[in-house]
């Protein structure tokens, strides 16, 4: 009995400080796991955003699309030859949806002769902008329209 007792107390002296060395690795992994999720969230809110003023520079460029498209094709007069380039105006980043955002549209139009009749072919491109204070976003659209039976 006394040989086991003496065992037992060098064991517990052995034993003195492990629970402290354990919690501090505990502490530590608990430590580089936040640190992980906080990284990964951070990248994540990243990504939105972007997609975000994505969508937002998307929509300009559409807006310049259909400016353009506007003037070539006046409701209720004739179409008209289209040869230029616009921009959009200080006014449209005032938009609230459109804040620190632009585009820059372009459209050109040429006749051609398809069998046997008059064409009038019409490319227009424009491309938005959208200034995310990290960088810019832009996105790109492409239209193309034919006028048939041009006289």
């Amino acid at each position: 009995m006394y040989r086991s007792l003496i065992n037992n107390t060098i064991y517990r002296r052995a034993q003195r400080g492990s629970m402290l060395v354990m919690a501090l690795f505990v502490l530590v992994v608990l430590t580089l796991l936040a640190g992980t999720m906080i990284t990964i969230v951070s990248g994540s809110s990243k990504s939105v955003v972007h997609e975000v003023y994505g969508l937002r520079a998307q929509y300009a460029a559409q807006a310049g699309l259909e400016n353009l498209i506007a003037q070539s094709f006046p409701a209720g007069s004739t179409a008209q030859v289209c040869n230029t380039n616009t921009s959009s105006t200080p006014s449209f980043s005032g938009i609230d949806g459109f804040r620190n955002c632009r585009f820059d549209a372009q459209c050109t139009s040429q006749e051609i002769n398809f069998n046997g009749s008059n064409h009038r072919f019409y490319r227009y491109a424009s491309t938005g902008f959208c200034d995310t204070g990290d960088g810019v976003v832009s996105r790109t659209l492409f239209v193309d329209a034919m006028q048939e039976n041009v006289p």
